[in-house]
Parts: structure tokens; sequence; C-alpha cells
């Protein structure tokens, strides 16, 4: 290799130019008119990794140098072929584009062309041929581009210095020798790379020894940075900066104006006196410190100590366009601020904060150091006024993204501005300046070709001719394989995620086709047929609706972004395009047309007509079943063999029961039943162990596991352990795969056979006693030792410990349930607070001493109540990370029997086994296991009817056993009920029957009265069998009353100076200390001798609890909600819920056996329930199953259930075809303000002084709350009578007056009439008048229904009208009669009443338990017993057919028959 040549490789790379540069631009030219001949060695070049230090002759670097993004903008060689053919066809001239000659072929060693070095050669070659074009026309972007070529010419040139000579090179600098500083060695560029100051030490002995090995800023390796760059220097970085000479000191008798003028002539034009002054100011500070820097240390006299110092400053001295520069080669030592510069994104406030800090303000900038001397402050102030240079390393990209971007304007001035301002930011990085010019090339070439285009467009033939060639182009398009292909690649993608539904899980809430997924098709339809686009664009595009104008042939790839979805009108011509396919082909989008007729039947629509147009390009109803159900056939079996590779799921399966009507009655029947079952399935998602966890792989090997890593599939993790036995070597083929893979990290999991044996981080569990059941924490419930229970709520920084952490301890149940209890009561209290802020804003009522102080309390508190509000999702996203994420499922046919009877539920549990693939069913009805079932596990959540027919399914098979012949039918089924595990689920246990054990207690006497106090309808005290939505709606607005006129008593009871906080007192403390005061309040209100405040308090206690249970399902807060279940058994049992009780205790054996592992245990809890958006709300999976049978019960209902039970394969489909077509609702329903119906109950607990403890030992009648209620008068709102009323017209209104009016009044109307006398006035009726009375000019007749009501209270009739006026009432709001009060009303059943029913609890459940055991096993023992003997029985009798065919039989004598024949003769004898 030749001296000089740079290379970054041994191996050096040759390139052919296919046309030499021969004649660049004059002020292009290089003095030595050198550059690159066909056979010129150029050095291996790679944008990822350039070379560093080395500086290419500019002209030379433009033509064989791929600068990214310029040049992968400009058109391709296919494309610019098609646009030379295109000119050359119109106006007869060469293919080549006038201004632009063909592209510059180029071979790279043999290999194929690269198109971005093609596309920059062809840029190239125009800008050298056709540069004095450019010049004539005089653009006054000329000149600064010119005088930036010759800038760059020069300074490629090795500089010239009084104190050492540049170093000779054997080539010139056209010939791409790198630039070599006077301040620096020659460099070996086949060395491997240096740092950029050389680790030489400078001879500090001589001062006037000139600095060696120091880089250039001129060199091409260095980059300049930008100030948002400058700002993120670390410790350690390396960079240059280069400074502008001073102009001089001014003296004091001369202004700074006149001083900056006549030191003009080193100020550039664009720079203002103000700025070059502070400039100049900066200059000098930064020489200062060089001055001290250099100096530092040397002794000597003062002219002596000038020379040396500028002797290092001339060492450091450049020429650039005529004046003299100084470059610093520094160090950063430290920077104070490090820890802001280190964030990823500076703001505009935070950097010009660090510029306009004080300059002798320490900590104000980067502490640097000068090469080869000490260190000083670089500060921020002076970086503006500075150029700063780093080395370019071989891993960085050599181009900037953010330099060579122009706007799209043909503005000249636009692009001067734009130009001058990229050049003067890039001025000194001569890489950094050509990509600018390059840019700006680019650019004018663009417009143009796009110039040229218009151009031709206006030079078009006769419209006639234009007509002739649109046409054709139309025709060739449609005709043209690239329709087939575009149709074919819609319609497998259709297919595709048709087929993708049926055969894997997948979300709920997705359309059919994403999004982004439409936009592709849309810009493939621009591309590939612009012309029939264009058509359908003109024809939709309107004057207020239009389009967005763009170019066909621009670049249509785009970033599908939310901000770049299709619009309406984009894609209904997509839908259009679609159906022209359709209609002129009926063989293409066989997929897409039945979208829409699956969408119609999942909305329940009616199907479109054989012979209507608007549905002609559809599928019918029909053939899209029978073409789904091919796919469903093919989905299906691969789903059957991915559940059978499933170690967990999880499901739910319900009644599905739906009544259609018949048009007439026929025998008897009125309407058609359709009951079966329903059943979804839930792929579980992993979590990730602890290291420590103990795992089994399928042949036994036992490893500690060291390493859990995720994978990119959110379902799968990579294992990594150590063994911990050893393995012979000779011990087989399998084992020692497993082997490597443990060693290796490459462990999937889960997957079927790998065991996980131990766990860590679980305490050790209680025991199983069901009454006051001590619940299990979840492996992550640990805290730190010293972390107590306030502090966990009102900390908004919150973080649990890992199980692996020494220093902690186990957040147990009990501290768990009062930190929702305290986050609750500090939520409640804020909330208050919000109420008396508004009362007070909206009716200015002055609030005394106590309530000031209690609101200022709160309102210091703010930061801590709102880390309590939060308390709830913190903890569960801790407990459980993938909580809130979305959940696949799978959605399996209706099953055509009904799990609500014992043989019914046989047949269902058949069909649901295949379905699950824990057994098969062959031609002939036997079941057969299914390989591998044994190692599964399915946890299912359901109600209670449904566990309770579920488990009594062993004994029902069981006794099968007993039946000859019916083993091979049941066997299998017995058998894989150990693998499912069945619990009744939250929906149906807290939304019904939670609520429905508040009605029983509260109703009669209590919520009954405040129902018909408010005037509501639909309620019945029975939320089971009635609707619960109004039930629970009612049960909110007491409680919210309660609560709000039990926050009003508390604060008028205590002294304002006890909500009063001390100066020494915290505002967490103080805030606790209210807290315990409301608690104890509460306590006693729970606890008080007066009965109706008591029942008050205890319905609110409930109401809190079931409040806690429905945002702990919203929450998916498993941990609650295990908790909770357990403090319900005792009211199940109160309000005589039986089954309620039972399926309760029979759920805790489930979750809390003795010999369930922890890692089973933890693996339901995570996946206890369903999230169906992301980051939505939790749901039970009884729930996700009442969903289901409500789509199913959404689509089109024919009366054959065959046909039901078929179209519901086909649900996920139909459900996201109908998103699809009809779009997904996203309103949300909220619930109008009750706030009128709460204070009407506010108003009447303080007309009855509850919770008021002066008074005392009242006692709860039936009446109590009887006695003080009305029926309302006038309900509803005024926006609710405009609904139902119609406005009335002139005539209607004055004939309402005359008929209508009450009293004999009319309404008095304005007549033209001159001769009105005082008989007008008269406002008796004419019926009146003729009975001769003027005081009763009414007819008697029924008084007005609420008149009795608002004249004579209830209170004061006796008990026998009183109980005529209640049953009236009821009558008016939907009830029968009036409920009595309830035995239990004054029980606490979440509490010590509840407690008592549960003494026995635990002895008689084992003793049921016990005896339902040994039933099964009895029976099992009778077939084992029978079987046995039956098998000795088929022995002999195998031996005696043996011995018969070999005539060696003998008749065997039985003794009994010799005994019985003695006896019968005896007695004959007698006889």
């Amino acid at each position: 290799m030749e001296q000089g040549l740079p290379s970054t490789s041994a191996q050096t790379q040759k390139i052919k130019m296919g046309a030499q540069l021969s004649s660049p631009p004059n002020n292009m030219a290089n003095e030595d008119g050198g550059g690159i001949t066909d056979e010129e060695t150029l050095p291996p070049y790679s944008i990822a990794s350039p070379p560093a230090r080395i500086l290419w002759n500019a002209p030379t670097a433009l033509s064989s140098i791929s600068i990214s993004n310029a040049v992968r903008r400009l058109p391709s060689p296919r494309r610019r072929k098609k646009e030379q053919k295109r000119t050359s066809q119109h106006d007869g001239r060469s293919n080549n584009v006038e201004g632009c000659p063909s592209p510059i072929k180029k071979k790279v060693d043999g290999r194929k062309k690269n198109n971005d070095v093609q596309g920059f050669d062809a840029l190239a070659a125009v800008l050298s041929e056709h540069h004095n074009e450019f010049v004539s026309k005089q653009l006054t972007t000329d000149g600064l581009l010119t005088n930036k070529w010759k800038q760059l010419r020069n300074a490629s040139k090795p500089r010239e210095s009084s104190n050492a000579a540049a170093i000779s090179s054997p080539r010139s600098v056209a010939g791409l020798v790198p630039t070599i500083s006077p301040t620096n060695h020659h460099h070996n560029m086949d060395s491997p790379a240096s740092p950029l100051f050389s680790p030489s030490p400078m001879m500090r002995e001589d001062p006037l020894v000139a600095p060696l090995y120091l880089m250039s800023s001129t060199q091409l390796g260095m980059r300049r940075l930008p100030f948002k760059d400058i700002v993120r220097l670390k410790e350690g970085d390396e960079f240059i900066i280069v400074l502008h000479q001073p102009s001089g000191k001014r003296p004091s008798n001369v202004s700074q104006r006149v001083w900056a003028e006549s030191n003009s002539r080193r100020k550039p034009n664009y720079v203002s006196n103000d700025v070059w002054s502070k400039a100049n100011t900066q200059w000098y500070a930064i020489l200062g410190d060089f001055q001290k820097t250099v100096l530092d240390g040397i002794a000597g006299s003062g002219e002596e100590m000038d020379a040396i110092y500028k002797q290092q400053l001339s060492h450091r001295s450049f020429q650039r366009d005529g004046q003299e520069y100084y470059e610093l080669h520094l160090t950063v030592q430290s920077c104070p601020e490090q820890e802001t510069l280190r964030q990823y994104n500076l703001s505009e406030r935070t950097i010009n904060n660090l510029i306009e800090k004080p300059m002798n303000v320490l900590g104000d900038g980067f502490h640097v150091q000068l090469y080869g001397y000490g260190s000083f402050l670089l500060r921020y102030a002076t970086l503006p006024y500075v150029e700063v240079y780093v080395a370019r390393r071989q891993e960085d990209p050599y181009l900037d993204n953010y330099i060579g971007k122009f706007p799209r304007s043909n503005n000249e001035d636009t692009m001067l501005t734009a130009l001058k301002g990229q050049l003067h930011a890039t001025n000194g990085d001569m890489a950094a300046t050509v990509q600018v010019m390059m840019g700006y090339y680019h650019h004018s070439y663009t417009q143009m070709k796009q110039q040229q285009r218009q151009q031709q467009q206006r030079q078009q033939q006769q419209p006639i001719d234009d007509t002739k060639i649109f046409h054709e182009l139309i025709s060739k398009e449609l005709t043209s394989e690239e329709l087939v292909r575009f149709a074919s690649m819609i319609d497998n993608d259709y297919r595709e995620r048709m087929l993708d539904l049926y055969s894997d899980f997948s979300e709920a809430t997705p359309y059919l086709i994403s999004e982004e997924q439409h936009r592709q098709y849309h810009n493939q339809l621009k591309r590939t047929f612009p012309n029939t686009y264009r058509v359908l664009h003109t024809i939709a595009s309107s004057k207020y609706f239009p389009l967005q104008q763009k170019n066909v042939d621009d670049d249509m790839s785009t970033n599908c972004g939310d901000d770049n979805l299709l619009q309406t009108k984009e894609r209904q011509l997509l839908f259009v395009f679609y159906a022209l396919l359709r209609t002129k082909s009926r063989n293409h989008l066989n997929h897409w047309s039945q979208v829409d007729s699956l969408a119609r039947c999942y909305k329940g629509h009616q199907q479109p007509g054989g012979k209507n147009f608007a549905g002609s390009f559809h599928s019918t109803l029909p053939t899209s079943l029978k073409k789904q159900q091919d796919l469903y056939l093919l989905g299906s079996q691969r789903m059957s063999d991915k559940l059978r590779r499933l170690a967990h799921v999880s499901g739910a399966f319900d009644n599905h029961n739906r009544i259609i009507n018949k048009k007439s009655n026929s025998d008897g029947k009125s309407a058609i039943s359709h009951i079966g079952t329903a059943t979804c399935l839930k792929q579980d998602r992993p979590f990730q162990l602890l290291r420590g966890t103990k795992i089994v792989s399928p042949s036994g090997i036992e490893f500690d596991l060291t390493k859990c890593s995720k994978t990119n599939d959110p379902f799968i993790y990579l294992l990594k352990g150590t063994l911990t036995s050893m393995i012979p070597e000779d011990a087989g083929t399998t084992i020692n795969h497993e082997k490597s893979l443990i060693e290796s990290g490459q462990v999937e999991w889960p997957t079927l056979g790998w065991t996980v044996m131990y766990m860590p981080g679980f305490t050790p569990r209680s025991e199983l006693v069901y009454a006051g059941q001590i619940v299990t924490p979840p492996q992550l419930a640990w805290i730190s030792s010293n972390t107590s229970n306030s502090s966990l709520v009102l900390n908004p920084k919150r973080k649990l410990v890992s199980p692996l952490t020494k220093r902690k301890k186990s957040l147990d149940s009990k501290s768990y349930i009062d930190c929702h209890q305290l986050a609750r009561r500090l939520v409640d209290m804020n909330s208050h607070v919000y109420y008396l802020t508004k009362l007070k804003e909206r009716f200015h009522t002055v609030h005394d001493e106590s309530t000031t102080f209690f609101i200022r309390a709160i309102r210091d508190a703010a930061p801590s109540i709102a880390a309590a509000a939060s308390f709830q999702r913190d903890i569960v996203q801790q407990i459980n990370p993938n909580a809130g994420k979305v959940d696949r499922m799978y959605l399996f046919p209706i099953i055509p029997y009904s799990e609500t009877s014992n043989n019914e539920m046989k047949m269902a549990y058949a069909e649901m086994g295949k379905c699950l693939q824990l057994f098969e069913i062959d031609d002939k009805g036997r079941v057969l296991t299914v390989e591998n079932s044994d190692k599964r596990r399915i946890n299912l959540g359901v109600d209670a009817l449904s566990a309770r027919n579920f488990r009594e399914l062993e004994y029902t098979l069981s006794r099968k056993l007993g039946e000859v012949g019916a083993s091979p039918y049941v066997k299998a089924m017995i058998d894989s009920l150990s693998q499912i595990t069945v619990e009744n689920d939250y929906l149906h246990e807290t939304r019904f029957h939670r609520l429905d054990c508040i009605y029983r207690l509260y109703y009669g006497a209590f919520l009954q009265p405040l129902q018909v106090h408010l005037g509501w309808k639909k309620i019945n005290g029975d939320p089971v069998k009635n609707k619960i939505q109004p039930h629970e709606q009612f049960m909110w607005i007491v409680y919210n009353a309660l609560r709000r006129h039990r926050f009003d008593q508390f604060i008028k009871n205590m002294n304002g100076g006890e909500f009063k906080r001390q100066e020494n007192v915290s505002t967490k403390v103080h805030l606790l200390r209210l807290d315990k005061m409301y608690s104890n309040y509460c306590n006693t209100l729970e606890q008080s001798m007066d009965q109706p405040t008591r029942v008050s308090a205890l319905f609110m206690k409930c109401v809190e609890s079931y409040n806690r249970c429905f945002n702990g399902v919203r929450n998916s807060d498993f941990w609650l909600m295990e908790i909770e279940g357990s403090n319900w058994l005792g009211a199940f049992k109160l309000c005589d819920k039986t089954n309620y009780v039972t399926e309760t205790l029979h759920r805790m054996d489930t979750l809390y056996k003795p010999n369930r592992t922890d890692f089973d245990l933890e693996w339901t809890r995570r996946n206890r329930f369903f999230v169906m958006t992301e980051g939505g709300r939790g749901m039970s999976f009884d729930e996700v199953n009442e969903l289901q049978n409500l789509w199913n019960k959404s689509c089109a209902a024919p009366h054959d259930f065959t046909t039901v039970c078929e179209m519901s394969q086909h649900l996920m489909v139909m459900r996201m075809a109908s998103f699809e077509v009809y779009g997904r609702n996203r309103r949300s329903t909220v619930n109008a303000s009750q706030e009128t119906s709460i204070a009407k109950l506010v108003t009447l607990f303080e007309t009855v002084l509850m919770f008021d403890q002066k008074v005392n030992q009242r006692e709860m009648t039936d009446n109590f709350f009887w006695d003080n209620v009305t029926r309302p008068v006038g309900v509803g709102s005024k926006s609710d009578e405009r609904k139902e009323k119609v406005a009335q017209t002139i005539s209607a209104k004055i004939l309402y007056s005359v008929i209508c009016s009450p009293d004999g009044e009319t309404i008095q109307i304005e007549e033209d009439d001159d001769n009105n006398s005082s008989a007008t006035n008269n406002n008796d009726s004419v019926v009146s008048s003729c009975a001769g009375s003027q005081h009763h000019g009414t007819i008697d007749l029924e008084t007005d229904e609420f008149t009795s009501d608002n004249v004579e209270p209830w209170e004061t009739l006796n008990e026998e009208v009183s109980a005529l006026k209640i049953a009236d009432s009821l009558k008016k709001v939907g009830n029968v009669r009036k409920k009595k009060m309830s035995k239990l009303i004054l029980k606490d059943m979440l509490g010590d009443d509840g407690k008592n029913q549960l003494k026995q609890i635990k002895k008689k459940h084992e003793k049921t338990l016990k005896r339902k055991r040994k039933k099964i096993d009895d029976i099992h023992k009778f077939v084992q017993l029978y079987e046995e003997k039956m098998t000795g029985r088929r022995a002999i009798l195998c031996e005696n057919i043996a011995k018969s065919e070999q005539n060696t039989f003998e008749s065997k004598s039985y003794w009994w028959k010799d005994e019985y024949k003695k006896l019968m003769d005896q007695r004959n004898g007698d006889m």
C-alpha cells in the first residue's frame, strides 16, 4: 500500500468509476487537477463504521461516498428509466431526461451495483457537467455554495506554521491524503485507531518545545457538535474547541459601538455588533484561562512568560477564510450538574438556565484539563461562541440526521435562509458541510424533476387523445396480473386472520383487520392502480370534505401510527374498490365478501335480499357459514394440538338459556327454548420465577433456577439453572439434551412436564379452620422490617421488597385489610371536604370552627391522600406484575346439554372434556384418555349451582361403574376430574348474593321506606331474581347519604381544637390522628344503644365491605377477595344461604388444602381475573362467561338449536367482523347525578336525629322510618318533563285553559274586543254559576292524589290509616306489599354475630366430606372386588375350556349336591 493512503483494514477495495469527474465546476476544481481515475484504489468505506480522522477530497468524496438520507431520497434506477422512457415517447428526444445525464455505471469488486452509490454518482455527474448552467442563472445561493467549495478545497491543503512545516506527502490532497495539522505528526492509518490525543506527554522541562501529537479540528474524522450535544459531554470525554482571534481590548475612552464598528473587518455580515462584542468577551475569558493554565508552575520574567504564552498560542493557531483561529485540546474532568445533563431530552428552558448563570459561580460549566497542562473551568455561557469538535468513532454514524434537511419550498429566499443557517451551524466540519450542500443539491434536483414533470403535463396532446390514453391506462391496470395479485393479497390476509381466531387464543376487542393494515392496503392501491385511484379520488372529493392531495408517484411508505390512520372517505374508497373487484369477478375476495353477512348475523340485522344490488358483492349467510365451517375444522384441530401442550389454562362454563317466541301458539307451546352450556378459556400468563426455585425436568433432572429471562413472546420465559446432582455421561440422549438446555438457559417455560417443586418467598400456611381463616399472603407480599401500615398507605413511592431480601417481613392479611380500610376512610374524608367546598361556593354557607379546621387539615395532607387513593392499584401491580395486561381468550361452541341436572351435566362434561382435550370419544362412544392429560391443570370459575353440579359428577359417574360394560365409557372421565379445579366465582357471589344478604336484613322497615320517600321503582328487595342494577344503585344512594350525614355529625360532635394541627406535628401524623378519631367514632355508632343508629351504622359497614369487593374485582386484587370471602362466610350462614356457605367452604378446601403446592396456588391467584382491554378493569370468569352468553344471544335467532350451536362456532369471527363493519362502541355509560336524592335522604336523617349522640336507647320498630317519609310530588327533572310532553299550540292552550284548569279558573287570553266589561274578568265557571255558588265553584271530583300526603304526614295518622297509605304508596312504586322488618336487622353479620354462626362449621364440613368420600370409595372398592372375583372366574373358565378341547374335562362333584340328595331321599321315604 502506498504511504499515506488511508485504510481501516489490510484488504483494500477497488472501485472502478464508469465516468470520471473530469470537468468539475470552476469553483470546485482542485488546484492540482487531481481526481479519482478508473483504476484508483479507494479504501473500504462503510457508513456504519467510517475510517476515523481522514479528510477526503471534497469533490471526489461526493462521487464515491454513499450519504444516507439524501441518497436514499434520489429516484431509483428503475424509476429513472421509466421517466426517461416516458419523456422520449412524448417529445421524441433521447431517453435521457433533459438536464440529467444517464447514471454513471459503477462496479464494486464485480458485485451487484448498489442503488445508493449509483444514485449518488448520478447526482454528482449532474452537478459536475451542468454547474455552469446553475451559475448562468446567477442564483443567490450559487455564490454561497461556490465560496463553501473554495473553503473546503483550501482546508484540505497542509497548513503552514512558523514553528513546524507541514509534513510532505507522496500524494496530493486530491489523491486522498489525510490532512496533516502542523501541530501533529503524520499518523499511519494502517495502525489501529488511536484516541483523540496521543498518550505521549508533552515536554514540560522546555516550555518552548512545540506540543506534539495533537490532532487538528479540520480533519474529516472530527465532528462539530451542536449545542444540544455539547451540554451532554461526560467525564473523560476528549474534545477540541475552536475560537476566533479576539479583536483586541477596547480602550476606556472608546465607546462600545465605535470599537465594534472599527473591528468590523473581522466580523461576518450576519453577526450583529452586540453578539460580536459578547463573543469577544468570552474569547478573552477562555484565553485568559489558557494563559493561566499554561504558565502555571513556570518561573520567569514578564517578557519570558509572555513569549511562552505566545509561542504556545501560535502552536494552536490556524487560518480560515483569511482570519486566525485558535484550537484547544481539552478533556472533561468533572461536571457538577452531570445528573441533569444525563437526561435524555433537555428542554430549552434547562439549557437557557445553564447559559444564564453567573460566570463566577462554581458549578456553572465543565471542569476541563488542557492537554499536557492543568485544568480550568469552561463555562456554559462560553459554549455558544466557540466551536466544539470530537473524534468520530467507528461505531458512530458518519452522517448527522439533523442536518441537510430543507423545507419543501420553491421560494429562493426561504432556501437561502435555510442554507445560510445550516452552513453557519456546520462551519469548520467539512463532512457536515458537504452533507448540507448535497442536501441542497438533492433538493434542487428534485425540484427540477418536478418542474419537468409539470411541464410535460402541460404539454399534453388534444383532449380526445388524452381520454383515449387515460382509458387505455385504466384498462391496462385492471387487466394486469397486479389486479389478481392485489386481490389475492387482501383475501389471504382476511383468511389468515379468520383462521387465527379458530386456531389460537385471541384478544376480544381488536378489529378483524387492523387500521394499520388498511392503511397499507390504501397505499398499495395508490401505487399499483394510480389512474383508477385518481378517478375514485376525484369522484369522492368535495369542497367541504376534500381528500388529501398527494402525488401518486411519491413514495407511499408511511409510518402507520395513530396520526396516520385512514380517513372515513379513504376507507370508503377502499371498500368501493373491493366491491368493484367482486363485481368484476366473483372469484376475487371470497373471504372479504363474508365479513358483511357475518357482521349482520352478529348484530341480528336482516340479511340483504338475493336481488339487492347493495349486497350483490357480498356472500350470502349460508355460503359464509359453510366456508367458515371449513376454516373452523382446520383451526380447531390446531387449537386442540396447542391445548394438549399447555400445562395450565383457566376458563368458565355456565348455562345458556334463550327463549324464542313463536309467531303463533301450536300444540300448547308458545316459545322455543334453547338450553345448553357455554364454555370459554383464557390463556394463562406465566410469571417470572425467583432465583432459588427448584424445578424438575420431564426426565427427573432437578436443578436450582439461577436466571429467568423474558422473551418476545409474553407467554414464554427462558430458564437457566444449576444441577443439584451429577449426571453421568452415559445417561442417555434425552437426559443429556435436557441437561444442555438447563445449563445454556434455553428451557422454555411453561412447558408440559417441567414441574416447579419449590418456590421461595412463601410463609408457612395456617391451619384450615374456615371460621376466621387466615389467608396465606402472596409470594411477593414482603415489606421492609421498619415499614408500618400507615407509611405503606401514605407513601406515594411505596415499594414492596424482594422475598430474597434479608431485612424483611411478611405483609399479613390483617395488615393488608387494615391498609385498605385506612385508604378508604381517607378518600372518603377528602370527598366530604370537596362536597363542603362546593356547598360553600354554591350557597355561600359559613363554616364553623370545627368544619374550617377539618377542611384545612385534609387539604394540607392532599399528597398523602392522593397516595392512599392509588394504594390498591399500586400494591396489586407489585404482587402481580401481569395485572392490567390484555388477556387472550377462546370461545367454544355451545354444548347442546344443560349443566343444571345430573344427567345433562354428564353429557355436558363429556363434550367439555373433549373440547379441553382431556379425553377423546370414539365412534362407538367409548371415552379414551389423551396422552399427558394427567400432567395438565385446568382452573374453572363458575357460579355456585354449576360448582355444586360439577362436584357431584364424581359420585354420579362412579355409580355407573357398577353397571356391567359401563367402565370403558366413564373410567377416563372420572380420572380426568382430578385435573380440573372448579370454584364459585365473584360475579354471582358479590354482585348477586352479597347484595341479597344486605337486602334480606335491611330492606324491610329501612330501605323500603327510603325507596318510597324517593319514589324509586323496579326494586322489590330481591336482587337475585330481579334486576341487580337498580338495587345496587339505590344501595349506593342510601350509603352516600348516610356517609355524608355521619361526617357532618362527626365534625359537629368534635371540638374544633381537636382538628387543629399543632406546629410541631407533621401533616401525616395529624391525618392519622384524625383517622383514628373517625374510626373510633364509627365503631361507637356500630355498638350504639340507639337501635336506628346501630342499624344504619351496620348497614354502612356491610356496604363498605361490598364496595371493597366491588373494587377488588375491578383491580384484580385476588388477595383482598380471598380475605373478604372468608369474612362473608358467617354472613351467608346468618342469612341462610346454604349453597354459598357450602361452596365457600369448598373453595377454601381447593385453595388451602395441605397437598396443594405453593406454585399451584400462586399460579391460580395470578390468573384469577380476565382483562379485556389495555389497562382496563378486571373481570371474574363467570362475568366473562355471561358476556359470551350475551354475545351469543345478540346473534340472529333461528329456531333450530342445531343451527344455533353451529353458528356459535364462529362467534369470535362474527364479533370482530361487526367491529369492522359497524365500528366499536367506545361510549362509556355514566350514571346521572343523584345529588338531589342524596340531599333529600340527608334531610330525612337529620329529621330522625340519626347518629345524634344526645339521643339514646330508641327502639327500631317496623314504622320508625315509615312515620317520617312522604311520597314524592312531581318526581323527575324539568328535562324529563320536556322529554315526556309536546309543546302545545296556541289553540290547544286556550282549550286546555277552558276545560282542564282546576277550581274553575281559566287563563285570561287577550281578545280584540273594545267592549270588555267587568264581567269578562269573572273567573267563575259556567258550572259554578249555574249551581248558585260563588265560593265553591268546582265539581266534587276526586281530589288530587298527592294532596293528602302534603297536608297530613303519616306520623299523625292512626295505625290502620297509615297501613292503607303505605300500601297505596307501594303500589305506585311497583311493589306488592309492605315487607316486615327482619329479625336479624340488629345483627352484625360481618362481626361477632356472623362468627358465632361458624362455631361448629369445621367439624360439620369435615364430616360431610368424609361421608361423601366414603360413598365414592366404597363404590370403587366394590367394583375392584367384583373385578378381582370375575378375573378368577374367567381364569377357571379358560382352564375348563382348554380341558374340554383336550377331552380331559372331568365333572366336578359338589358336596352340597350329595347332602341335598340324601335329604330329599329321606324325606320321600318318610312320606
